[in-house]
């Protein structure tokens, strides 16, 4: 079973609710982790057997039932008002949000469906019902690497945590050696790789691969390559988003995942670089 637990979401702008816990809980969280691949079958010639292709996972609903409680009728009525605010954002952005079960996360858009009456009028609680739209059904870990530039002397994380700031969990990976990453999943590992400006047209190779735009990137901007979403992009001081997805090198592909064990990292060591690796689990890993 898990360890941890806790239940929250994020939007898609980093604020949260929590789901399970200050007098707030699911009736059966089960459905969330239950899966199934879709495929393809070919049958035999022979007319004995045949072979299996083409697996993939799909978006898909997962319909729960939330129970809501506050300490007085207007701490009940502030938490559905703020379940509904935080979660209608992502459906107005058109941007999914992250459910969160300890540190693993399902990229998803949660919905409230509406309520189910369980106590008399003016009480202060109720039955939610809620709707999670997975988009991406993978339950996802962050394995965080921080590269800095190489004339910096500050620490891996001090240096990192001043130029990025993250509102959701993440697991910073150790032991970063001659420019080196390891992916410790059962399977290659999607990346969201960010670099910090100043830099003209970044070109990294990790693993033998190439990851390159032909975009200049401010001091006060990052370029995002967000492989499991497929976007590529700038983002500046306000949080404005610029589409550079035609700028790739397509000489490479640039989507390829980390392949499972160590991959080499070469690149100037003139800027910042953050490789988030992506382990994509079918369920949540169980722990102890």
């Amino acid at each position: 079973m898990m360890q941890d637990s806790r239940v929250v979401y994020y939007n898609s702008k980093g604020q949260s609710f929590i789901l399970q816990g200050d007098g707030l809980c699911f009736l059966d969280v089960l459905p969330l982790f239950e899966y199934s691949w879709s495929y393809e079958l070919t049958n035999s010639t022979t007319g004995q057997g045949g072979a299996a292709h083409g697996f993939a996972r799909y978006p898909r609903t997962v319909n729960l039932e939330l129970r809501m409680r506050g300490f007085t009728r207007q701490g009940f009525l502030d938490k559905v008002n703020q379940l509904q605010a935080v979660t209608e954002m992502d459906t107005l952005s058109e941007t999914a949000g992250r459910l969160y079960i300890g540190d693993q996360y399902m990229s998803c858009y949660l919905g409230v469906a509406g309520s189910v009456p369980s106590a008399p009028r003016n009480a202060n609680f109720a039955t939610v019902g809620i709707t999670v739209l997975a988009v991406r059904p993978f339950w996802c870990t962050d394995v965080v690497y921080n590269l800095l530039p190489s004339s910096t002397e500050e620490s891996e994380g001090d240096a990192m945590a001043k130029k990025y700031s993250y509102k959701y969990p993440y697991r910073y990976a150790t032991g970063i050696t001659n420019r080196q990453i390891i992916n410790n999943h059962y399977a290659p590992c999607p990346m969201i790789l960010t670099v910090q400006g100043p830099v003209t047209a970044p070109y990294i190779e990790i693993g033998g691969n190439v990851y390159s735009v032909s975009s200049t990137v401010l001091a006060t901007q990052r370029l995002i390559i967000d492989q499991p979403a497929r976007r590529i992009y700038l983002v500046g001081q306000t949080g404005a988003e610029t589409n550079v997805f035609n700028a790739r090198n397509k000489q490479y592909d640039i989507f390829a995942p980390i392949p499972v064990g160590e991959s080499n990292v070469v690149y100037t060591g003139s800027y910042a670089v953050s490789i988030t690796l992506v382990e994509q689990r079918s369920a949540p890993k169980w722990t102890d």
